[in-house]
């Protein structure tokens, strides 16, 4: 057996000139190599090999057997391997059968792709552009999917199909059981998943894992009958780390939550924009709903509903026993019970969120059995055109609700609901709040004597509110005494100073604070004119 090297450049003659390119070398011993006139034309059974190409063999179907032409790189060191080799580096949908125009079912081509990858060890799959009809695509372990651009690359759920575009091995067998088992480092890159939703009535997530290590890059998720993804794993280790990153993900008309995001936790999420979720019935389901298992870190992500869209219960949700989130520049607007709703503890907004064009009068809800430790710096804006006045945060609706220990630090404007209402707070807040509205009260409802307020809003009624350092002014009548009662009942009894403003000259007898409690003072002024008193009470 001897091997011929084709190099390509100047005719190919007898393999010794040319430049230094990648060449072709065939194996010799397959038949009688001739040279044709023209130069660089080798015959090699019935294929024929040339510097430049292989030309169409003289049976087509059976194709030219990969493995009997061989593959040498550029550069020096490089080794030569055959063809069959080099092709399979990369995975193609195409090599199974996929149909990019959409015409046929594509489902069992992507699985054998799947399942291809898998045995080999893991890999990327490519998916050139193209419209791809899949549904209940099992996608495994240590996989990739790679398309050619989101809006280039699309896998459609076909009419009637009721279930997901892709789900993890053993997904079902798997949520709710805080399992630590699961598909481990899978990826989708580049492309759409889309749900056919006006064409799927009753069922069908646009992604559904369970397990660990997922990567997410521009992807869309679009018109899903149920959530566009959902994402679950119990807490625990990995080889690597549990975490999964995800970077720009859009996820758009969904039936149910945008996302269903309940772990891996200390996962990251860069650029989340999540548009019109909950479309099969106003106040249903929310845009980005966390739950418990999930902790992570949020940045630059938009939640919102289109006009005419129905409003999504919640635009975020942070489930009760979860925690521990971050979000950093995110924007929350347009739901109908509230933007933001936090029933869970150590969560953290930083001041470059906002939360905004509430649909029902409620930009931050606080509730459930510990909504606590939770730190809000958040800008609050007004509600949407034509829609009620809104509150900025809502300290809990009923009696059992838990809201302590927060530390809420907000510019509010346009909130002529009230900045806060204090009705259910638990106590231990510190809130401090400066904004501008053109109407309505700064709070409803009175702050536990514990909680820490410093608010103040132009146009509000009262403008200011500091329960820890109080003033107000008094008119004592002749030999009698009068009473404030504070705006907000002081932790403890407070220091009481005051000073008398009126009658001109000195004033014969004595004034002094007859009784104080944590709640009122009363002064009693012991002259013959009525007084005037400026007081001050101080919690120290």
């Amino acid at each position: 057996m001897f091997d011929f090297v084709i190099p390509k450049g100047d005719k190919g003659d007898k393999g010794d000139k040319g430049d230094t390119g990648s060449a072709i070398i065939v194996d010799g011993d397959k038949g009688d190599i001739t040279t044709a006139d023209s130069g660089a034309t080798w015959t090699l059974n019935d294929g024929v090999v040339t510097d430049d190409k292989v030309a169409t063999p003289a049976s087509p179907a059976s194709g030219i057997d990969s493995a009997k032409l061989r593959f040498l790189q550029v550069g020096e060191g490089a080794v030569a391997r055959d063809v069959r080799s080099r092709l399979g580096d990369v995975f193609s949908v195409t090599d199974f059968g996929a149909d990019p125009t959409g015409s046929v079912n594509s489902t069992a081509a992507f699985q054998a792709a799947v399942d291809h990858a898998t045995g080999s060890g893991g890999g990327k799959i490519h998916i050139p552009a193209g419209n791809y009809i899949v549904a209940g695509l099992v996608l495994k372990s240590n996989v990739w999917l790679v398309g050619s651009g989101s809006w280039n690359t699309k896998l459609w759920l076909p009419n009637g199909a009721n279930t997901d575009v892709i789900y993890g091995e053993g997904a079902y067998d798997l949520f709710g059981t805080g399992s630590d088992q699961g598909v481990v480092n899978v990826g989708l890159f580049d492309l759409t998943i889309d749900g056919n939703r006006n064409n799927n009535l009753s069922n069908g997530q646009g992604i559904a894992l369970y397990g660990r290590e997922f990567y997410f890059q521009n992807l869309v998720v679009t018109d899903v009958r149920g959530h566009g993804i959902r994402t679950e794993w119990a807490r625990g280790d990995s080889r690597y780390g549990m975490e999964s990153c995800y970077t720009n993900v859009r996820v758009n008309r969904t039936g149910y939550h945008g996302w269903l995001n309940n772990g891996p936790h200390d996962s990251v999420t860069f650029n989340l924009i999540i548009i019109d979720a909950g479309q099969n019935g106003d106040n249903t389901s929310d845009g980005l709903y966390i739950g418990s298992r999930m902790t992570g870190r949020f940045i630059g992500c938009h939640v919102w509903n289109r006009a005419s869209a129905f409003r999504h219960r919640y635009a975020l949700y942070l489930e009760a026993g979860g925690g521990g989130n971050e979000f950093i520049g995110c924007h929350f607007e347009g739901a109908y019970n509230a933007n933001v709703g936090i029933f869970c503890s150590n969560n953290l907004f930083d001041s470059t969120c906002r939360v905004y064009s509430a649909w029902n009068g409620v930009n931050i809800y606080m509730g459930g059995p510990a909504a606590t430790f939770n730190d809000i710096r958040a800008q609050l804006g007004g509600p949407g055109v034509g829609r009620p006045g809104v509150c900025g945060v809502v300290m809990g609706g009923t009696g059992s609700d838990w809201v302590a220990d927060n530390n809420i630090d907000v510019i509010a404007n346009h909130q002529t609901e009230g900045v806060v209402w204090f009705t259910y707070s638990g106590g231990n807040n510190r809130v401090r709040a400066r904004g501008y509205q053109t109407s309505g009260v700064l709070a409803f409802g009175t702050p536990k004597p514990t909680d820490i307020v410093d608010m103040s809003s132009h146009g509000a009624s009262p403008a200011r509110m500091d329960n820890k350092h109080q003033v107000n002014f008094l008119t004592a009548s002749a030999n009698a005494a009068a009473t404030w009662t504070f705006d907000a009942p002081f932790a403890t009894v407070p220091n009481v100073v005051f000073a008398p403003s009126g009658p001109g000259g000195a004033l014969p007898n004595g004034i002094w604070v007859s009784s104080i409690s944590e709640t009122y003072v009363t002064i009693y002024n012991d002259n013959p004119v009525s007084v005037g008193l400026f007081v001050r009470a101080d919690w120290v």
